[in-house]
């Protein structure tokens, strides 16, 4: 007898109760209506192995409301026989599906079923379907379970919240599959089925299908990395970044490697995090009121509003000569409910006498000169840190001013400016210096962008501006390692893969992490392609398929 298990649906083109089974070869196979929904379950995917072993199909029938699974040894046969049959497939995500079966099977019967249009992909469909109706594919379209939700209403479970012993990650060759995951299985074939009944074929989808399958493979294969040229145009390129920040800086640039005004946020953030901590473990609760802070140009936080300086110089003196005054937390706490309820304005002359002897012992003589609101709390945050730790009250001391040291910027009396405010401020200048330059704008900030490929307006109306020169060279160079020489876009086996996005609203293609579709081609300095080698025995070759756009007959095999 075989094994079943049953669960109710209410889906479009179906609502009642539909069956999972087990499939065997052997078994009489299904009289199959028009179409099917069919999905697989693997292995789990690695970075280098998009194509694991297949565990099982699934194939959903609309005729007998059935899910035949069927294991890995037996759907080799199910398949050749369903390829045979004037059957429409429908798939979500056909490249993986297709690879994963046709590596169990050398004769490939998928491809045969393509090129006569008989296979269909609904993810391609609702994307073609999307732009024809709103111009654009929307956000939640990209998955099963968000094509599922938007055009079945109904909400798959796909074990989000249960981590790796989820369903859909326990698939297992050898190991007999639960009934949780054949309904699991089941669901997902009769999803994607479904998807086809509630959205309308598009004329151009079986070619977008066999463009879908082609680019899983070149994704799959991935491109081999030289690791001599990859290695040397790094080191060109890190060199040539190097000497373009140095001249940034050498214009007040905000090193571009330190973002200052971020790191102010983040010694705020501490010292308001241990100040919270100290709070909470004297039972105070805090008086302070909250306070605006910007991150960057276009973020604002809030945080709360730190101690005055006077505060602040006073619990540095509690923590330093705690000896002579108490327990140190109960001191402490006395300061901050102090600095809440009635903010100091000067020191008494005891504490100021004490003050001046720590300021002499650890050199503090600039912190008083310091930007006020990050140099003081971000001392005695750094001090607290160590303390709440556990820390000794020396090493405290220690670990903090040997922090502030490494940031002898912060002594400063000037408020942080980020590098997007200090590059606008100053094309704003050269603009106004300029009229007859024109410079493109962010549609949403409206703030100017300057590129390698806008250096010819420069050029043109004979600007020599060394800062910006610098600044072009900077953000070309940073580019080219951040987007294509970024080492974590190599996989383990040595080689790059993209992910593609197989349409997008204007009807391309795109690829990202890393975007192999647009390595530079006419860059004679850095010609990022040559870090890309063959496989011993194949070659590289640069083709154009613009003839496909027209012609709707494309063949897969071609």
């Amino acid at each position: 007898m075989r094994r079943e298990v049953t669960f109710s649906a209410a889906v479009p083109g179906f609502n009642g109760t539909a069956r999972a089974v087990i499939w065997k070869r052997g078994d009489p196979f299904p009289n199959f209506a028009d179409s099917c929904g069919a999905d697989t379950e693997t292995h789990l995917i690695t970075d280098c192995k998009l194509e694991p072993e297949l565990v099982v199909l699934g194939v959903w029938n609309p005729k007998d409301a059935t899910v035949y699974i069927s294991y890995w040894e037996d759907a080799v046969y199910f398949m050749r026989e369903l390829c045979k049959r004037e059957v429409q497939q429908r798939y979500f995500n056909l490249g993986f599906d297709f690879f994963v079966l046709s590596n169990e099977d050398p004769e490939w019967p998928l491809v045969n079923a393509i090129e006569q249009g008989r296979v269909r992909d609904m993810q391609i469909r609702i994307h073609l379907h999307e732009i024809a109706t709103n111009g654009f594919i929307r956000g939640n379209l990209w998955s099963l379970e968000g094509c599922a939700l938007q055009f079945c209403n109904v909400q798959l479970d796909k074990g989000e919240e249960e981590g790796d012993s989820a369903p859909r990650k326990t698939f297992r060759r050898g190991v007999e599959i639960t009934d949780e995951q054949m309904v699991y299985l089941g669901w997902d074939c009769l999803s994607t089925w479904s998807l086809g009944e509630a959205v309308p074929a598009e004329k151009t989808e079986v070619t977008h299908t066999k463009g879908m399958v082609a680019l899983y493979k070149i994704r799959s294969n991935g491109f081999l990395v030289d690791p001599k040229v990859f290695d040397a145009m790094e080191a060109k390129l890190l060199e040539a970044r190097q000497d373009a920040r140095q001249r940034l800086l050498s214009y007040g640039f905000p090193d571009p490697d330190r973002d200052s005004v971020k790191e102010y946020l983040i010694e705020r953030t501490n010292f308001c995090t241990q100040y919270e901590e100290l709070l909470r473990r004297q039972g105070l609760r805090s008086e302070l009121p909250m306070e605006e802070v910007e991150v960057s140009d276009d973020e604002v936080v809030q945080l709360q509003v730190t101690p005055k300086k006077c505060n602040l110089r006073q619990m540095l003196v509690y923590l330093y000569n705690y000896k002579s005054y108490g327990e140190p937390d109960d001191l402490i706490a006395q300061a901050l409910k102090a600095s809440a309820e009635k903010p100091r304005t000067s020191l008494t002359k005891p504490i100021a006498a004490v003050y001046a002897e720590l300021v002499a012992k650890y050199e503090l003589q600039a912190f008083d000169a310091g930007r006020r609101k990050i140099v003081m709390p971000a001392l005695v945050g750094r001090v607290l840190e160590k303390y709440n730790e556990g820390a000794s009250l020396d090493d405290a001391f220690e670990y903090a001013c040997a922090y502030m040291d490494e940031h002898p910027e912060w002594l400063s009396g000037e408020e942080p400016i980020g590098p997007r405010k200090f590059f606008q401020e100053h094309v704003k200048h050269v603009v106004e210096q300029n009229p007859s330059l024109e410079l493109e704008m962010t549609p949403k900030s409206g703030e100017y962008k300057l590129t390698k490929k806008d250096q010819w307006r420069l050029q043109d109306l004979d600007i020599q501006d060394k800062f910006l020169e610098a600044y072009i060279d900077f953000g070309h160079t940073q580019k080219y390692l951040s987007t294509y020489l970024n080492r974590e876009h190599i996989c383990s086996d040595g080689r790059m893969r993209g992910k593609f996005t197989n349409i997008l609203r204007t009807g391309r293609t795109s690829c990202s992490s890393p975007n192999l579709q647009n390595y530079p081609s006419r860059d004679k300095e850095y010609p990022l392609r040559n870090i890309f080698m063959p496989p011993e025995g194949f070659v590289l070759c640069a083709t154009d398929f613009s003839f496909i756009e027209s012609n709707e007959h494309g063949s897969l095999a071609g």
